[in-house]
């Protein structure tokens, strides 16, 4: 079983309350006749009752062909948002013939009725697609936590199992994700443009965000005169008899004789010993020397994370041991761990990981104590929690059985109007090169790259001094504007598809119980708001030359503006890094590809919270039309 015998931080936040509008898409005035999608999925199959059952989790478009009336819009950027999937031969498993529906975000190029080049940005889309083919190589057990009324939550995927969901209105499900390559032909959908627009053609190579669902990574964890501790199991490796076979102290595995399988005294696969047999092996301890994790694949959202010490839990299945002495658990070791996978990674907080996958490259192990050495490598599965900047899990609090999406957010009070993004408060602008302190003695330096360096640092210390260090580059899609500081509301302004190297790291925030809404923005960014006399938030999109930002204007109940922020978007929308965060799942009943007259030629894309807690606007005065001051894409 994968993930069996390690610990699972199962607290994430599951921001709740502000679901997108999920049905019809309210003024979608083209209409998509055709096309073809392909790239990487993650479908969730029940381990029971999968008939029509299968939900999917997540999608990652490495082409996309867009056909309609106007025209033709090939690889488009295009972020998933929600999905549904519907089993059409109720076998259990997503294959050819099976329907579906993407929701999402549609950005491109196009042009007026008078051929002048527009740009659109992040506009409503709703695809239906029949599956042309799905080939999964890779799985991984564990349980998909859903909210009960479809489209409320994101789905979370854990890779334990037996989960107990103590939160009102989620469940948990156990079953295996799916993950592998697909291929689906587009029957039909809507996109949020004037049905005066026309398309012509491929657009920009760099529209596209070429995410895979899987995470290639390099680790190394050393450490020097450090204790084992509890769940460490070494097999036949440790200071335990080398007759035993298995935990249950026969000779066998499971059938009660002296062999495994051949009523002989000796197996092929499990002799005497352990010298270059076949194993598994897990090791927690304090990783004092080393503490490294780094991405290594192509994908555009690079990561390095190093940290002067951390708590590690690692597991290592199909180990080949190639020297075997005693190593006595309860005494001061050294050692080192390291190892190149494929699989998921996932970070539940600024300084907590998790990975899960199989070997890439041989994973290393060695472990010496007073002369004595046990030291092998495996090409199997490897899976780790680690946690920087701390020397134990003794304070940490794991439990496999208990899921409690209602997790505070430490240090948010109720009288500032306070900003929690990526799990730090902040009272003003975010800044460069300069420590924020948010509460018990823990800062965060944010170290802004050179202007030739692709590369920005996230420097976290936490209230004992311990220093993490993070650091992300790459390239994400973003729009240049000949007019200077535009908002994307500027629709007939000509802009052309550029690229600027910006920082991708992001991370989760948990759920805050003092805010007065829960709202997310990109998907992987999550901030809220927790101002006591909050009124309405309008969050917007804005561009200034390469950058983009997202601006937060709030209000209040006098509909007056009260406080603007900007925030720096860093990276494109990527749910599977950090977090193991699938899409939003629409209810079928729920969903119409009708057309609606109305026409809105303005490209912004708003997100309305009022206090009753629906993300629309009805007396739209705050549209960005009237070029008032209140959300002019400024960037203070």
């Amino acid at each position: 079983m994968i993930f069996k015998s390690i610990r699972y931080i199962v607290s994430l936040g599951i921001v709740g309350g502000i679901a997108a509008l999920l049905a019809p898409v309210a003024n979608a005035q083209i209409e998509v006749t055709g096309g073809q999608v392909s790239g990487q999925a993650a479908f969730f199959i029940p381990g029971t009752d999968a008939a029509d059952n299968v939900t999917l989790f997540d999608v990652g478009i490495q082409q996309l062909t867009i056909e309609s009336p106007n025209g033709v819009l090939t690889n488009p950027g295009f972020q998933p948002t929600a999905a549904s999937f519907t089993d059409v031969d109720s076998n259990g498993n997503p294959n050819q013939g099976d329907t579906g529906i993407l929701q999402g975000l549609l950005t491109g190029i196009a042009f007026t009725s008078n051929g002048n080049l527009v740009s659109f940005m992040n506009r409503d889309t709703v695809l239906g697609f029949t599956l042309n083919s799905f080939d999964s190589d890779f799985n991984v057990e564990g349980s998909l936590i859903s909210p009960d009324n479809p489209g409320d939550a994101a789905l979370i995927f854990l890779p334990v199992q037996d989960v107990n969901v103590i939160t009102n209105g989620f469940s948990a499900t156990d079953g295996d994700l799916e993950i592998g390559d697909f291929d689906a032909d587009l029957d039909n959908g809507l996109i949020d443009l004037p049905s005066s627009y026309t398309f012509g053609g491929s657009n920009s190579d760099g529209m596209m965000q070429d995410e895979g669902v899987e995470r290639k990574i390099k680790f190394k964890f050393e450490g020097e005169e450090v204790v084992a501790g509890d769940g460490t199991d070494f097999g036949a490796g440790d200071d335990d008899d080398d007759m035993d076979m298995d935990d249950d102290m026969d000779m066998d595995d499971d059938d009660m004789d002296m062999d495994d399988d051949d009523m002989d005294m000796d197996d092929d696969d499990m002799g005497m010993d352990d010298d270059d047999d076949a194993n598994s092996i897990r090791f927690v301890g304090t990783a004092n020397k080393t503490f490294e994790i780094e991405s290594v694949d192509d994908q555009s959202s690079q990561f390095k994370i190093t940290a002067n010490f951390g708590a590690v839990d690692v597991s290592i299945d199909n180990v080949t041991v190639e020297q075997d002495d005693d190593i006595d658990l309860d005494e001061e070791l050294d050692f080192k761990i390291e190892g190149e996978s494929e699989g998921f990674f996932s970070a539940s907080n600024l300084t907590t990981f998790s990975f899960n996958g199989n070997a890439s490259n041989d994973t290393t192990f060695e472990f010496k104590q007073d002369g004595n050495e046990l030291s092998g490598s495996s090409d199997g599965e490897v899976s780790f929690v680690a946690i920087a900047g701390v020397d134990n899990f003794d304070d940490t609090v794991f439990d496999d059985s208990d899921f409690d999406a209602d997790a505070d957010t430490d240090d948010v009070q109720d009288d500032d109007n306070i900003v929690n993004i990526c799990g730090v408060c902040f009272n003003n602008q975010l800044v460069f090169n300069q420590d924020i302190d948010f509460g018990s003695g823990s800062t965060v330096f944010f170290v802004r790259g050179s202007s030739g360096s692709s590369s920005n640092t996230i420097r976290f210390t936490n209230s004992s001094g311990n220093v993490i260090n993070i650091t992300g580059s790459g390239t994400a899609f973003s729009s240049s504007s000949s007019g200077g500081s535009s908002s994307s509301s500027s629709s007939s302004s000509s802009s052309s598809s550029s690229a600027s190297s910006t920082n991708n790291f992001i991370v989760l925030v948990g759920y805050s119980s003092s805010a007065t809404s829960q709202y997310s923005i990109s998907q992987s960014i999550r901030f809220t708001s927790v101002s006591s006399t909050q009124g309405r938030v309008r969050v917007r999109f804005v561009r200034d030359g390469s950058y983009r930002y997202y601006v937060a204007t709030s209000r209040n109940e006098d509909n007056e503006v009260v406080g603007r922020r900007a925030f720096r978007l860093v990276g494109p929308g990527c749910r599977i890094f950090p977090g193991l965060v699938g899409l939003r799942e629409i209810d079928e009943d729920d969903v119409a590809l009708n057309d609606d007259t109305d026409t809105d030629t303005d490209t912004d894309t708003d997100i309305d919270i009022d206090d009753d807690g629906d993300d629309d606007d009805d007396d739209d005065d705050d549209d960005d039309d009237d070029g008032d001051d209140d959300d002019d894409g400024d960037d203070d």
